[in-house]
């Protein structure tokens, strides 16, 4: 007599199982074993291939050996400086798959040749990060403190007597100098005969432009003098408005441009200074079709490329594509873009003409009516609402008053906050509402490190480090219909 090899029953000795049942569990339990085996087999041999391709790729050419590999993390040692460390391999790669204390020394060695080409020292040899505050002396011989962040990519190489001295920031002499590279004549510099007694910066062929350093032009809490000037801001929140109303009586459009944004978005500011000039390539509305534009990445990646203020969700995207291949650009490229959307602010209006702008460097003539006509006639509006921002549109001549839109009264001069230790990057004042400002103090977010419930939303933010800088507002445009 035998046992079932499931139920462990007594059968005859002929049989292996008492049913087929009991048969068919007994098989697949074995499938099971023979399948966690194989799975077991297939992941030791892919992490055997991918512990050679990492040996290949990063452990060899930079000198290290490895020690352990898993699908997170690596150990190795490094041949040159002997040193062991256990780390994921995400920071190992962005790390530039380097041990710790050899990226220092190399960071070390690029950041002093960097300063050196400046005519700056830092007077500590050992650098470990970039947003601390570091001694380095001046090609004048003086000492100063600064975050080394702000030295390198602010490009504030200069210590706090020597940039009063010299007046002009170097972003502004590079603007200058691009200009005279484009062949632009008849540039005047810290001009004060026009809007007399204030200045502008850059004058040209009635085209102004303002360079507003974030640090000078802002309103905040500082143990340096000049930059400590909350009490005055409200003799001073209006100062880029006056200059831009000057300007539109003097017939001058003008200009201004942020530092974060020179530093970011340069390409679309000279763009938009050479299409001020009348000096960008010229193409005709006849030479391109109309399309309706359904992929919304299509819109986000043309706006971040050539529009300041980036892209903004629209339910309606239609753009003006080549007919055939014009000055460099290929037969049915996107040439030029207008969106529209729901209104945000006014809801009295039908739709909100939300972006327009066309491509870097080139100006399609007669090419927004195109768009617009497009638009009339296919969505039947019954009103419609735009906004343009003072900073770079003038009141005189704009493209509204060719589209023949009404102009209303313009909206109030708005503001954006930055901390004092990343300048290149702006929040706008809805980021800031005080419900929020308690909550981001709770949870440890954005440097509020304090939180003094009496006080307005933007004293506890100077408190923390921040500061606010002021626009021109926006001119209102409307069109019924």
């Amino acid at each position: 007599m035998n046992k079932c090899k499931t139920c462990n029953i007594k059968i005859p000795s002929k049989q292996k199982f008492c049913s087929s049942s009991c048969a068919a569990k007994f098989n697949n339990q074995n499938r099971k074993i023979d399948k966690t085996k194989k799975n077991e087999k297939i992941k030791k041999t892919m992490q055997e291939k991918a512990k050679k391709e990492y040996e290949i790729k990063y452990i060899i050419p930079n000198k290290l050996i490895l020690l352990e590999f898993s699908n997170n993390s690596i150990k190795f040692k490094c041949e040159i400086c002997n040193e062991i460390e256990d780390i994921s391999k995400r920071s190992f790669i962005r790390r530039k798959n380097k041990c710790k204390k050899c990226s220092i020394l190399k960071n070390n060695q690029e950041i002093h040749e960097k300063l050196e080409k400046e005519n700056v020292i830092c007077l500590s040899k050992k650098i470990e990060a970039q947003k601390k505050i570091y001694q380095f002396k001046c090609k004048c011989g003086k000492n100063f403190e600064r975050m080394l962040h702000n030295v390198i990519h602010q490009q504030s190489y200069l210590c706090n007597e020597c940039e009063n001295s010299s007046g002009v920031s170097k972003k502004e002499k590079e603007i200058k100098e691009w200009l005279k590279k484009e062949n632009i004549l008849n540039i005047k510099e810290n001009d004060r005969k026009e809007i007399c007694p204030k200045e502008i910066d850059i004058l040209t062929n009635n085209v102004g432009i303002e360079f507003d350093g974030l640090m000078y032009h802002s309103i905040g809490i500082s143990n340096i003098e000049k930059f400590n000037n909350k009490e005055k801001e409200k003799s001073l929140k209006n100062k880029h408005l006056e200059k831009t109303k000057l300007c539109e009586d003097k017939g001058i459009k003008l200009f201004h441009i942020f530092e974060n944004e020179w530093q970011e978005k340069k390409d679309i500011w000279k763009s938009m200074i050479l299409n001020g000039l009348n000096k960008t390539n010229k193409i005709y509305a006849r030479n391109c079709e109309v399309k309706i534009i359904k992929e919304n990445q299509i819109m986000r990646d043309f706006l971040k490329e050539n529009h300041l203020q980036g892209s903004r969700n629209a339910k309606i995207k239609i753009g003006l594509y080549l007919k055939k291949e014009i000055k460099g650009l290929k037969k049915g490229t996107l040439i030029s873009l207008m969106t529209f959307g729901t209104p945000l602010y006014n809801k009295n209006y039908e739709y909100e003409l939300i972006r327009f702008c066309t491509k870097l460097n080139y100006q399609v003539i007669g090419g927004a009516s195109k768009l617009l006509k497009h638009f009339e006639r296919k969505y039947k509006p019954k009103s419609l609402i735009s906004y343009g921002n003072r900073r770079w549109t003038n009141k005189n001549k704009n493209l509204y008053k060719t589209l023949k839109f009404n102009e209303e009264k313009p909206s109030n001069i708005s503001f954006q906050y930055f901390h004092v230790s990343n300048r290149n990057k702006m929040f706008n004042r809805i980021t800031f509402q005080k419900h929020k400002i308690k909550s981001y103090f709770e949870e440890g977010k954005y440097k509020i490190n304090t939180y003094i419930e009496r006080l307005s939303p933007s004293d506890i933010l100077y408190i923390n480090g921040y500061r606010k800088i002021y626009d021109c507002g926006n001119l209102v445009y409307t069109k019924k219909y």
